[in-house]
């Protein structure tokens, strides 16, 4: 604001200087006629012009102004002076007012072109979005009736069996809103403001969401580890607690999600009038998901007085790399704005997955560990799906942000939005998960020589995942 009453302040007392030094003989006033000639393209802003007067001794000289659009400064004049001397009727061009002389003549003007008067803005937006859930694609803790199958196979908790019903599993987990922080960094080149270039970039917190059941010192109620047994061929369930099999436990399923990326894009300003501006952009987009599914048992014998306690990890990473196009849709009246911008990113998603499984068993006092020791094998975690595997898969991302703004002072506004976000054939921990296993490659619940069908096996389903939610924010401009 200094800067505009300085800027005004400059051009009344270089005006006065000029009258006061060679003032012209009967000037009655100093007003503005019609425009100069132009150059090709320009047109005249229809907003409120501002009057002005200088005394010169005597004399009193009165100017309007108005602005070319097309100009990124505010209130660059396009207007020259003319005087009156004798009748009305008769007037004659005096003293031209420089164009180059910049002076901001409206507020309105200031508010409502503040995005292209100024070369430079900053957007710092807190983001709260909602996540699709984490699918979990099998049954993976159930309860039942312990009586079936009692005393020769572990029946019990098997889809399908009498009684049982799953507890976890076989849906889609979802996930509390996640907040976040997004930072954008723009400018435009040159002193057209034609072409420009911005950055923007976001994360969200790490969230969680978990399951958890347990027994009691007894074993009820009864829990179980659901899956087909290939050397059965028969649905079982491997025993978390179960009262005539005298086991006690508990345990804990936890989804584990954060995402973030970021983008560069050239700008190109397609118009600019009356209030409306439409941009085009065009850049590169990078896009990173991270997750886990996290399987935490321990379960106690109280017949022979062990522990075993396993551990299945199901961690995924999605990294997309793709070009993106987009156009930006602007409008504004005096401090209110609104703006629209739509893009599509194409390119490769990399797809990594990490499958990790342990299980330890150690002895209580007094009791016996039949394979005391820490093994790299789990429970849907087993040597024929444990590694690390890449793959590259094509995607496409759109999105929409719908932003509307109030300009609190010249350069600082204040923003409310919306935001939507679609990423298609992304890899999830819940997608890699087999129903299928085969215990006898395990060194605790089998032989630990794998006997059979090679399963779990890896499993790579895609699937899409979609974000939206709200943001709130301040731009700065300068």
């Amino acid at each position: 604001m200094r800067k505009v009453l300085g800027a005004m302040l400059g051009a009344f007392v270089s005006l006065g200087c000029v009258l006061a030094i060679d003032p012209p003989a009967n000037i009655q006033s100093f007003i503005s006629a019609s425009p100069p000639s132009a150059p090709p393209g320009a047109q005249l802003l229809p907003i409120r012009a501002m009057s002005m007067q200088v005394s010169a001794g005597s004399q009193i000289a009165q100017a309007q102004f108005r602005t070319d659009p097309r100009t990124p400064q505010a209130g660059q004049l396009v207007y020259q002076a003319q005087s009156t001397q004798g009748p009305p009727d008769a007037t004659q061009p005096v003293y031209p007012i420089v164009p180059s002389v910049q002076i901001a003549t409206n507020p309105e003007l200031i508010y409502s072109e503040q995005d292209f008067s100024s070369p430079f803005w900053f957007n710092a937006d807190y983001l709260l979005w909602w996540v699709k859930g984490a699918p979990v694609s099998v049954p993976l803790v159930t309860t039942g009736d312990p009586n079936v199958g009692f005393p020769l196979t572990n029946s019990a908790g098997g889809i399908g069996q009498a009684g049982t019903r799953v507890l976890y599993g076989n849906s889609t987990a979802g996930f509390n809103a996640l907040s976040g922080m997004r930072f954008t960094l723009g400018g435009w080149i040159g002193r057209d403001r034609i072409w420009g270039i911005e950055a923007s970039g976001f994360v969200t917190q790490r969230q969680s969401n978990q399951f958890i059941a347990s027994s009691d010192a007894n074993g009820n109620p009864p829990l179980y580890f659901p899956a087909f047994n290939v050397s059965a061929n028969e649905e079982r369930g491997l025993p978390i607690s179960d009262p005539l099999r005298l086991f006690a436990g508990d345990v804990t399923v936890r989804n584990t999600i954060q995402f973030g990326g970021y983008e560069i894009n050239a700008l190109y300003a397609a118009t600019r009038r009356n209030g409306f501006n439409a941009t085009v952009l065009a850049g590169f987009r990078y896009m990173q998901l991270n997750e886990q599914l996290q399987i935490h048992n321990l379960t106690t014998d109280l017949l022979f007085s062990n522990i075993t306690v396993s551990d299945d990890l199901f961690q995924t990473r999605n990294e997309f790399y793709g070009g993106q196009v987009g156009a930006r849709l602007g409008w504004n009246r005096e401090r209110l704005s609104l703006q629209l911008t739509g893009k599509i990113a194409l390119g490769g998603t990399r797809q990594t997955t990490t499958i990790e499984g342990t299980t330890t068993q150690t002895e209580l006092p007094g009791g016996f560990a039949p394979t005391p020791g820490t093994f790299n094998s789990g429970i849907y975690a087993q040597a024929s799906n444990i590694g690390q595997r890449s793959t590259t898969a094509f995607s496409v991302i759109p999105s929409l942000d719908v932003k509307l703004g109030y300009q609190i002072t010249p350069r600082l506004r204040g923003t409310v939005g919306y935001d939507f976000m679609y990423w298609s054939n992304v890899v999830r921990p819940g997608n890699l998960l087999d129903h299928n296993v085969n215990q006898t490659q395990s060194p605790v619940f089998g032989s630990g020589t794998l006997v059979g069908p090679a399963v779990p096996a890896p499993q790579s389903a895609n699937s899409g995942f979609l974000a939206h939610g709200v943001s709130f924010g301040l731009q700065l401009s300068y």
